[in-house]
Formats: structure tokens, sequence, C-alpha cells
């Protein structure tokens, strides 16, 4: 009962907050879309940078290694610069250390992330793929991108607004 409650309120989000994303050239986002290194290459910080200033999440260079066992790995920096790697190669600069980010997509479409000390869902992200190149909110995107809305927590937000969104475009494919 809780998990299909759980569910349809997460639909109800989904539906309410990317509608703009689904009329674009797009299609919901499957983990094996997800698989794979990926660069943001743009990003709207919204309400987000506000109440996180500090956050990895809005420096300028980032990367992000979704692994098909379900854990994640990524790396940031304060300076413009391309990250170019493969999954093997992002995982090798992590060495022994364990991997405590996870990934699960929900439903095709909606992907929630989770830090191991927390043992609940982090961040809920809306994730599409573009399906032909395209431009949202006057910003460029190319076929195959990845688009990600961070579903906000704050109740006050209105509904069909994200507090963070992310374009990310696949390294080494």
């Amino acid at each position: 009962m809780r998990q299909t409650f759980l569910k349809t309120w997460l639909w109800a989000l989904l539906c309410l907050s990317f509608t703009h994303l689904a009329q674009a050239q797009t299609k919901p986002a499957q983990k094996a879309d997800l698989v794979g290194t990926w660069q943001v290459v743009a990003f709207f910080p919204g309400s987000f940078a506000l109440n996180n200033p500090d956050s990895d999440l809005l420096l300028p260079s980032q990367i992000y290694g979704f692994y098909e066992d379900n854990h994640m790995r990524s790396l940031t920096d304060d300076k413009a610069k391309e990250f170019n790697y493969t999954l093997d190669e992002l995982e090798s600069r992590f060495g022994n250390r364990p991997q405590k980010l996870h990934y699960q997509v929900i439903e095709a479409g909606l992907v929630a992330t989770t830090i191991d000390e927390k043992q609940q869902i982090g961040s809920l992200w809306q994730s599409y793929i573009a399906t032909d190149d395209h431009k949202i909110e006057g910003l460029p995107t190319q076929k195959g991108d990845l688009i990600m809305g961070m579903i906000p927590h704050d109740k006050s937000t209105p509904a069909g607004q994200f507090s963070y969104i992310r374009v990310l475009r696949a390294v080494n494919r």
C-alpha cells in the first residue's frame, strides 16, 4: 500500500514538473540510457542555488558515472575544464574508496539517488534523453543529451518548477 502511494505521488510530480520537456523532442530515460559517463554542459541553478550556494552541483566542471551495478561516481572542479573519462578510468580515480552513491530508475524517466549512510532517497530527478537537437528554455541541446530536473524537496516550490536542471553530454560514446 505504501509503495503504491509513493509511486502514485512520484508520478504526479513527474507529470506536473516535466511537462515542457515531455512535449519537446525527448524520451524518458531508462537504465540502459544512463549507463556510462556524462559531462555537465549546462545547468539552470534555480532555487537550489539560493539554498545551497556551496554545492558541487554549481561548479563549472562536473562528470557523472552511472554504472551497471547501480553505483555512481562523480568528479567536480571549480575551474572550467573537460573531463574525458570512461567508466573504468573514472572508477580508477577513486582507488579503494567505497561506493557510497547509488541510483535507481524507479520508472522510465524517474531516477532516485541515494547515499549509503542515509539509507533514504537523496534526490529525485526527472530524466529525459533528447531524441533530436532542440532548445529547452533557450538552451541548445543535442540528440542524445541527458536532461535531468531535480524535483524540489521544498513544498513551497510551485508545481511544474524544478530546483535545478542540468544538461549532460555522453563522454566516449
